[in-house]
């Protein structure tokens, strides 16, 4: 067979196998996204994952518009925890002693034959 059509029946084949891989872990990806992903997106409380919106973008303020602004309650800071001091590394375990050299041999000799001059 052709050198040539070999390369483009491998190139085929293996574009194939990356097509298959790429819509297996698309499919996979959808999957966790339907699953928990995406209603946890959607569900989430407001503010969360927001952005600060622009000066130019605010609207009117409410001290302009004469609403009265909800106090806004600040949150406990959480409690701060001691990090436990580090433990001293243990000592590696010994290892053992470096083997002898093997001795020096005749790589063209073959077992029964005598080796030639």
């Amino acid at each position: 067979m052709d050198r040539k059509l070999l390369r483009r029946r491998w190139r085929r084949a293996m574009q194939v196998i990356t097509a298959l891989c790429v819509l297996a872990a698309a499919g996979l990806a959808a999957v966790n996204l339907s699953g928990v992903g995406l209603r946890a997106f959607f569900d989430r409380p407001p503010g969360v994952g927001a952005t600060r919106p622009l000066a130019a973008d605010d609207g009117p303020t409410p001290a302009a518009t004469g609403t009265p602004q909800a106090p806004i309650q600040a949150t406990p800071a959480p409690a701060v925890t001691p990090v436990p001091a580090p433990t001293p590394a243990t000592p590696p375990p010994p290892q053992r002693p470096p083997r002898p050299p093997l001795p020096p041999r005749d790589r063209d000799a073959v077992p029964g034959r005598a080796p030639h001059a």
